[in-house]
């Protein structure tokens, strides 16, 4: 397609499993793959219908086994490297689908799908170590064509910080240990992020 001279690839994808597609299943009895199958041939149908101008030979599914075989690619290569791992970690937790939800999944203290009640609850997590990479990542978004209110988000989800720690000695003998460095956004405290897969 071509727009105002620069050519332009519109994509279609389905994110295709989680909770909407495991609370079906427990629902229902229908697996997960035979309903999402289902809901993406749908969904396809009406946007067809619409006329909307999708680059249909590079849609993407991430449920087909052609798709997700390199997700657990990826992670296999980051576990074999020490980048994953298991922590047990404070998530929020919904009392009645019993899952672990996003914190944007919880509207009001309550879960978004079901209405129940959110607890913190501490569980046993898979772990990514992004920030061992935090100054890359950061120092690259210096070359990148984003807004700079973008960059200003990445750079404080990133959370690098930079200083020293410090060993106080007190009145009772015992050293206190402190950091110079600024306070990391608690979207990566612990230096790592959950991963739901």
């Amino acid at each position: 397609m071509l727009f105002r001279s620069y050519n332009v690839l519109f994509p279609i994808g389905w994110d295709a499993f989680g909770l909407p597609a495991e609370n079906f299943a427990i629902r229902t009895g229908v697996h997960p793959s035979e309903s999402t199958g289902r809901n993406i041939a749908n969904f396809k149908r009406q946007l067809k219908m619409l006329g909307l101008s999708f680059d249909w030979s590079r849609e993407i599914n991430t449920s087909d086994p052609a798709y997700y075989k390199w997700t657990q690619w990826m992670f296999l290569r980051l576990f074999k490297k020490d980048m994953a791992y298991k922590a047990e970690v404070p998530i929020n937790w919904c009392t009645s689908c019993r899952v672990g939800l996003s914190n944007e999944e919880v509207v009001d203290g309550a879960c978004e799908r079901c209405g129940a009640s959110v607890v913190r609850k501490m569980r046993r997590q898979w772990m990514l170590r992004i920030t061992k990479y935090a100054g890359r990542l950061i120092d690259d978004l210096e070359g990148m064509d984003y807004l700079e209110r973008i960059k200003t988000q990445q750079i404080n989800w990133i959370g690098r910080s930079i200083g020293a720690e410090v060993d106080f000695k007190v009145w009772h003998g015992l050293p206190a240990r402190g950091n110079t460095a600024r306070p990391v956004p608690s979207e990566v405290e612990g230096m790592a992020v959950p991963l739901s897969i």
